[in-house]
């Protein structure tokens, strides 16, 4: 396609402000620009996002579709691609026909490199319509499929969604050929940070359609991970456990991650944290979309520094100076817990992964797994009910209260939580089944085909699947073993030495330690350093409530420590910096370099009477010398003074 072989780097540093590819990243994208079908399995933090934003700024005129399993997730990437320049929209259930025409209308002129859309949009037949006007003036040079693992049935996020939209692309695919006077193809790439062997070879299959991909598989160690593990006996002894660890964490920078299983872990552990002083945010399924957006955005900017959450936080979320992810309850997976530790330590400093494991979470997750996966029984005793409830209104559509139906199935007299999600659990199955039909604006239920059934047999087969997953997940928390080799060894890799830091490894317990490289420093180097770093981070806070964006967009944790270490003295030195572009220095980069002046000043060069200079003089004329040169160099000392 004509792609010269040193433009990738050419658009890394001029468009995404980046000095050096991270591993594994040029090779995917030199694969991409190649091409090729493509499947890469890269550990969180590793810069999946860059291997497909890149190659589509290569391609002029042409469009990238990028299939993405969350509204918050592709907002995030949209929000931060036009923040630098680079047009990019994104299609879902929020985006308006007004809008959507406008998106479009870009697109159709070659001025829309990226486009988001979710699966669910992918299935529909207006808007793939849409996109096949839009590709007779502009190509889709490649469609990618984000999160990938959601497409396997053996992956841990399964989205029944992913396979129509395969199904979609084919189809378009077809369409396109038969109505394009050359054969049209249009390669496809396939993004995960957790993928089994099991569920690569899935992706495989369902993906390419028997054509090869290039495979590119990254460790799943990370070696800036501390993982520690904590056996607690009780509700209280773990929030205790979970105070001790915050405190001797109190004095490092950065953000914390608390994963919880329930939302009233999220409510204990939020209360007890905010009493002791700690700026807390809060994100679970039940809060309106628009408070869990508020609630983001604040831990997001740094107006917090805790994230109290259950797992639907985190995926894609983009924030460099993440500290410490903690577990506070056992996660339903490996995959899951590989992939929301990884959300530590993305800047790659040092950082840790903490799970406080009870007895009492196996029970808790196990409840959780048969609310989310009925039997044919449960299934069969709801049918039904709600049939009898359905011909009693006349056969017209009813509202479903999932409190009301649970205490009539008496799964529980209280109609707690989990009864209610096993209702929910029973809807969703049939709707997919064909059964119901479920009216998303009136909030309304109506049998489609009282004839149509759930697979069973495959309920039951994904039960399985989830329990042997839970079951994996509770080894890795009592096994003695080292922690980081369980994780690798999970992925296929070959077991390689002790990590040497995780619990495992140290047995006793083990809390964030941030080493620096480099030799040791005098005291006043180190003071002087400490304080220029504060002032530092001031600027930032001010530079964020001004600008009003993320603090880690301004400059990230590692550019705050390379400018420290290497106190640059000109606008050319502070480019030179990752991270730090030629926008940044226009808007603020005289202000950096007079912080840099005034807290960490040049040192003046002062010449010393060489020692020859010296031979032949009496010691009251040496003496003179000196007392002259020490006069000096006071003298500097005091013009440099603030």
């Amino acid at each position: 396609m004509g792609i010269n072989v040193m433009e990738p780097h050419h658009i890394l540093q001029t468009r995404f402000g980046l000095s050096q590819f991270r591993p594994k990243q040029k090779e995917i994208i030199d694969d991409v620009l190649l091409g090729k079908d493509l499947m890469a399995i890269l550990p969180t933090g590793s810069g999946k996002s860059l291997c497909f934003q890149l190659p589509a700024l290569a391609y002029p005129n042409q469009l990238t579709v990028v299939i993405s399993p969350l509204i918050a997730l592709m907002s995030d990437q949209v929000q931060k691609l036009l923040a630098i320049g680079i047009n990019a929209a994104a299609i879902n259930g929020t985006t308006n026909l007004s809008a959507q025409n406008n998106i479009m209308n870009l697109a159709s002129k070659g001025q829309l490199p990226i486009l988001f859309v979710t699966p669910e949009r992918l299935c529909k037949p207006e808007f793939l319509a849409k996109l096949a006007n839009v590709s007779k003036t502009t190509p889709i040079n490649r469609f990618v499929f984000d999160e990938a693992h959601c497409v396997s049935n053996w992956g841990h996020d399964f989205r029944p969604a992913y396979l129509q939209a395969i199904h979609s692309i084919n189809g378009l695919i077809s369409y396109l050929n038969k109505h394009s006077k050359t054969a049209v193809h249009v390669p496809i790439s396939a993004f995960s940070a957790t993928a089994s062997e099991k569920v690569r070879e899935d992706l495989i299959k369902i993906l390419f359609s028997g054509r090869t991909p290039a495979l590119h598989l990254q460790s799943a160690k990370r070696e800036n991970l501390v993982y520690n593990c904590h056996t607690i006996d009780n509700d209280k002894q773990k929030l205790d456990k979970l105070v001790e660890i915050m405190n001797k964490d109190r004095a490092v920078s950065g953000s914390t991650i608390i994963y919880c299983a329930t939302v009233a872990q999220i409510r204990d552990v939020a209360n007890r944290l905010r009493m002791c002083q700690y700026k807390v945010s809060t994100y679970h399924g039940s809060m309106q979309a628009g408070e869990r957006n508020q609630q983001q955005q604040a831990w997001m900017n740094g107006d917090t520094t805790v994230m109290v959450a259950t797992g639907a936080f985190g995926m894609g979320i983009d924030k460099a100076d993440v500290r410490h992810v903690i577990h506070y309850a056992l996660p339903s997976s490996v995959d899951d817990y590989h992939q929301e530790s990884g959300r530590a330590g993305r800047d790659g400093l040092q950082s840790s992964a903490s799970l406080l494991f009870s007895y009492e979470d196996m029970r808790i997750r196990r409840a959780m797994i048969n609310s989310s996966h009925p039997t044919s029984d449960e299934f069969e005793r709801f049918i039904r009910m709600f049939a009898h409830y359905y011909q009693s209104n006349g056969n017209t559509p009813i509202p479903v209260d999932l409190e009301q139906m649970s205490k009539i199935l008496g799964n529980n007299d209280k109609g707690d939580k989990a009864s209610r999600q096993t209702i929910q659990s029973m809807l969703d199955g049939l709707v997919e089944a064909g059964f119901l039909e479920f009216n998303y604006e009136a909030k309304l239920y109506a049998i489609a085909d009282i004839s149509r059934r759930p697979n069973y047999v495959q309920i039951d087969h994904q039960r399985a699947h989830a329990n042997q997953l839970l079951d994996t997940v509770y080894q890795y928390a009592v096994t003695p073993e080292c922690k980081a080799n369980f994780l690798t060894s999970y992925y296929g890799e070959a077991s390689a030495q002790d990590c040497k830091t995780c619990s495992s490894c140290l047995r006793k317990q083990h809390s964030l330690t941030l080493v620096q490289d480099g030799l040791p420093k005098s005291p006043s180097q180190a003071q002087t350093e400490e304080i220029l770093l504060e002032e530092l981070n001031r600027f930032r806070t001010k530079m964020h409530k001004l600008h009003k964006v993320p603090t880690f967009s301004i400059l990230t944790e590692v550019a705050l420590k390379k400018i420290v270490e290497l106190k640059p003295r000109s606008a050319d030195a502070l480019q030179s910096i990752s991270g730090i572009t030629p926008r940044k220095v226009e808007l603020f980069g005289k202000e950096l370099l007079e912080l840099i002046q005034k807290f960490a000043p040049e040192t003046p060069v002062i010449e010393m009477p060489p020692i020859n200079a010296l031979n032949g003089l009496s010691n009251q004329e040496i003496e003179d010398q000196f007392r002259k040169f020490i006069h000096q160099e006071l003298h500097s000392i005091r013009r440099m003074a603030p």
